[in-house]
């Protein structure tokens, strides 16, 4: 016979191992990140530790941002002049940001944390040589769409290939005993980025990385050093690999083509949409147009050249054409509170998390990241498995150099 004490331990222990599914499902499988996110609320919900959660999260300034966009998110519910069913849809895309508190309280022991971490790198270690063998011709198409990457879109990929070798390099910092391995993941993960992968997104996001990387490391001498490693790094790319002339002649031509007023292009499209997603916000700066909104609004806003859309390809255009401009002025607040809190996680944790940051900041700006799937997913999970990583919240518990991973 179960008691309730028993109950809760067993129930905790099984969203635990879902939220370790779930960071690897993230680069492997939309279907199946739903399957294990889904669960972690399940079990969470039957262990009863509602109290005991409720303590932990309380005082976190970046649980209170997440949820403040949650909150506005159903309140342009009641506005909104898009159908019922678009609108519900609209917003269970944001419903990802509740995993953040429940990843926070269920990674409560340090061996959970490094669980979640290896998924995740495990997971984008297997994609990366999937997609390898994709790119050369060994095996099938996985995602049929002749990008080259496995199990993810080449924006997707990009965006974790860009956090995987940020993450596995401030690793090599911490773990000298490890370093060589980090090392060699890191340069894997950048490889197939900058050789196979033509997503733009991850591109431009590593190279930030990079200056942020080596400031950490000297402080402002390290952004000149980090910036002419990103010189190095855009050369190499340029001359060892055709699929990178390509893709940035490609962006040099789009933009060129929407100076002459042509936006049916991929970035010329992006520039379009932010532009006429301002357009919207200035008509309802205080409430914005409601949740779900933006596939029936933008059509009045939209040029001869221009094309409609759902997704202005931009985050804070996006919660700011819906929920106006507190909601972005919300966004922006809880990016600086992830960079305030990092002084008081352990030393990796605080360096990764203001790599997440500067990459979801920075991404944000040509990519809807919070609202599409997979991404906003692993934005969630990894700040709320950051936000647990800190001294005081694991104190007692075996450290990683003890083996207890």
């Amino acid at each position: 016979m179960f008691t309730s004490q028993n109950r809760a331990e067993i129930f905790d222990l099984q969203a635990k191992r879902m939220v370790v599914l779930a960071f690897a499902a993230t680069v492997l499988s939309t279907a199946l990140l739903s399957i294990a996110a889904g669960l972690v609320v399940l079990f969470w919900l039957l262990s009863g530790r509602f109290e005991a959660t409720w303590q932990r999260v309380k005082s976190e300034p970046v649980v209170w941002m997440a949820l403040g966009l949650w909150v506005m998110n159903l309140v342009g519910l009641t506005y909104t002049p898009a159908p019922s069913g678009e609108a519900i849809e609209g917003a269970g895309k944001y419903a990802k940001l509740l995993l953040l508190p429940l990843v926070l309280f269920l990674m409560d022991d340090v061996r959970w944390v490094w669980r979640a971490l290896y998924a995740f790198l495990g997971a984008l270690t297997l994609a990366v040589f999937a997609s390898y063998l994709e790119g050369y011709g060994i095996t099938p198409d996985w995602t049929a769409k002749g990008d080259a990457t496995a199990f993810a879109g080449h924006i997707t990929l990009s965006l974790f290939e860009a956090l995987g070798a940020f993450m596995v390099f401030t690793l090599a910092r911490f773990e000298p005993q490890r370093r060589a391995l980090w090392i060699v993941l890191g340069l894997f993960f950048l490889s197939h980025l900058f050789v196979l992968n033509t997503g733009r997104t991850g591109q431009v996001l590593v190279l930030a990385l990079i200056v942020l990387f080596t400031f950490q490391l000297w402080r402002w001498r390290g952004v000149l050093i980090g910036g002419m490693v990103a010189v190095v790094l855009i050369a190499g790319a340029w001359f060892g690999s055709t699929q990178f002339q390509q893709r940035v002649l490609a962006g040099a031509q789009d933009l060129q083509q929407f100076q002459q007023g042509e936006a049916r292009t991929s970035l010329g499209a992006r520039l379009d949409y932010t532009l006429n997603s301002l357009k919207i916000i200035r008509d309802k700066p205080l409430t914005g147009h409601g949740t779900g909104s933006m596939g029936v609004v933008y059509p009045a806003y939209v040029s001869v050249q221009g094309s409609l859309t759902d997704n202005p390809h931009n985050e804070y255009m996006m919660v700011g054409m819906q929920w106006g401009v507190f909601a972005i002025l919300l966004l922006v607040g809880m990016f600086i509170a992830m960079g305030r809190v990092s002084g008081q996680l352990t030393p990796e944790a605080g360096a990764m998390m203001w790599g997440v940051l500067v990459a979801y900041a920075l991404g944000s700006v040509s990519n809807s990241l919070l609202l599409d799937h997979r991404e906003g997913m692993m934005f969630a999970m990894l700040v709320g498995l950051l936000l647990a990583w800190r001294p005081e919240a694991l104190a007692g518990k075996p450290s990683p150099e003890s083996g207890s991973r």
